[in-house]
């Protein structure tokens, strides 16, 4: 998760989380020609209940899967936001780690 402030996470994530590992649950899949593709994740939560928004700085949480070597990865945001195929696809472990890879800008000040 890009953030600089781990206290930034957002719910249902917290510092306390930073190491564990989760579910991700593949319910979307989009390509564009040859160029992007992405799979959209919702976050399983302890009850079994899917997470779709809200926990990631992405409006749609993704994966890309692939670029075309040319296409920017953070196409994949506009592709989703056009549309996407839901799909009920496999559930992944995912690691929640600390790292500031973000696409979004950061002020300092």
């Amino acid at each position: 998760y890009g953030t600089s402030r781990l206290r930034d996470l957002p719910a249902p994530l917290s510092e306390q989380d930073i190491g564990k590992t989760f579910q991700l649950k593949i319910i979307g899949y989009a390509r564009a020609e040859n160029k992007v593709e992405a799979v959209v994740v919702a976050l399983v939560l302890p009850d079994g209940t899917l997470l779709e928004r809200g926990f990631s700085e992405n409006v749609i949480p993704h994966i890309t899967v692939a670029t075309d070597g040319v296409e920017e990865p953070a196409r994949a945001n506009d592709l989703l936001q056009a549309g996407f195929a839901r799909i009920d696809g496999p559930t992944l472990d995912a690691k929640l780690e600390h790292t500031y890879a973000s696409s979004k800008s950061v002020a300092t000040s």
